[in-house]
């Protein structure tokens, strides 16, 4: 969730709703803490010159979690499969005050900070949809977060750069862990965002309290590769609103699409992400796995096409280009936007993929996405050539993307795990 201006939404540690009652200031870092001098600078892709068919296809729901509320730094404990909040629907105008306090940008590096992808990989080994014998066909592991800063980086964005640690886990397959410079900020009263989500939600049946920090994470073919990524949750539809996979709702996108001039064969491909199923799977019932404490409460049977981004914006335009990637990349179906002056909400719009404007966004978008794909065959190249033993670090400061040697020999996921790549 986001505020439009902003960057993928943080979290105010304010009461259980946002995690914790109490955080610290944290030092700012450099993006060159620990690493060594760059090893090399990676091209960036050249414009496609072939057709372009739709890349991303296959999107498959493997697993999800809560953090527990009682989580902390040296107490990873997180809920399987955890649930959503879930919209309710509200009465408007309505006046939401400014989100005030302290803010962890993510949970994942703040509780986790050298395996921040560590609960993903407790979850989907711990619920079983994911076949053990499949980890080693996965070519990388990352949060959504991860495909965008290389998204930004693609386009030329400019602002504070970015760093991403990785690690070869298998043969091929290679891990995007994220560094942030600073790990909280202090919210100045001039975003919304929070406040916005806890007025237009409620906790899930049966459960009376409410979702803090639910990760969904999905599976799906990206061109070439195959890709296990992990995004935060903002939302789900009403239970009575979830539509089976093989839905109206899929016939129209196919439709939507060929207006905009997809082939038969692109719009199988991209329709595919939204037959994502929600199997329950068969869970191994652990209180604890790979040193994260487990709790077994939640539900696994929402459908991928009931959850929902959720986003405030005041009289400023919405800035699709750099928005939609954040839907594309968790392949997330419904948008809801509250337009506010102030803090008084007045109307909120609602997208859903075959939408105009999201539709618009995503065929114009085409060329660096394909991009992104030759991005990832370079870097994997790169993970490969230097091999398991070495951690690399990669780093973004317009116009430039350098690899360094991460001087650090502490690996992002403990043996037992890495076991799963063997």
């Amino acid at each position: 969730m986001c505020e439009y201006g902003g960057s993928e939404s943080p979290r105010i540690a304010q009461n259980s709703f946002r995690v914790y009652d109490y955080i610290a200031e944290m030092p700012v870092r450099s993006k060159l803490d620990g690493l060594s001098a760059a090893l090399c600078t990676v091209d960036l892709p050249s414009e496609p010159t072939e057709p372009i068919t739709e890349l991303l296809g296959d999107c498959r729901y493997i697993g999800s979690y809560d953090w527990s509320p009682d989580a902390a730094q040296g107490n990873p404990s997180i809920v399987i499969p955890g649930s959503p909040n879930m919209w309710s629907e509200p009465t408007l105008p309505c006046q939401i005050p400014p989100d005030e306090g302290r803010q962890i940008k993510d949970n994942n590096i703040y509780i986790l900070r050298d395996q921040p992808l560590l609960p993903l990989l407790a979850a989907v080994d711990e619920q079983q949809i994911f076949p053990r014998e499949d980890w080693k066909t996965i070519d990388f592991i990352t949060d959504r977060n991860g495909l965008r800063k290389l998204l930004r980086w693609i386009g030329g964005a400019g602002g504070k750069g970015f760093r991403l640690d990785t690690q070869l886990v298998g043969e091929k397959t290679v891990v995007f862990n994220r560094w942030e410079v600073v790990e909280t900020e202090l919210m100045r009263g001039n975003m919304y965002t929070l406040n916005f989500e806890k007025a237009v939600t409620k906790p899930m049946s049966p459960s009376i309290e409410r979702s803090a920090w639910h990760h969904r994470i999905v599976t799906y073919k990206f061109g070439q590769f195959r890709l296990m990524v992990q995004f935060e949750v903002d939302a789900c539809l009403p239970e009575e609103q979830w539509q089976p996979a093989a839905s109206s709702s899929e016939h129209e996108l196919i439709n939507a699409m060929a207006s905009v001039g997809l082939s038969s064969q692109n719009q199988s491909s991209s329709t595919s992400a939204t037959s994502v199923s929600s199997p329950t799977g068969t869970t191994q019932g652990r209180s604890e796995a790979f040193g994260i404490k487990i709790k077994q409460q939640g539900r696994a049977d929402i459908p991928h096409s009931a959850i929902i981004e959720l986003a405030t914006k005041s009289s400023a335009g919405i800035g699709w280009t750099d928005r939609y990637p954040q839907l594309y990349f968790s392949q997330t179906g419904n948008h809801h936007m509250g337009n506010r002056r102030a803090g008084n909400f007045i109307r909120i719009d609602k997208f859903t993929r075959s939408s105009p404007e999201l539709l618009a966004v995503h065929q114009r978008l085409q060329p660096t996405f394909k991009k992104l794909e030759e991005a990832l065959r370079r870097l994997q190249s790169i993970a490969i050539e230097h091999g398991k033993d070495e951690r690399l670090s990669l780093v973004y400061d317009k116009p430039n993307l350098t690899v360094h040697r991460n001087l650090t020999s502490q690996s992002c996921f403990p043996a037992e795990a890495l076991a799963l790549f063997n």
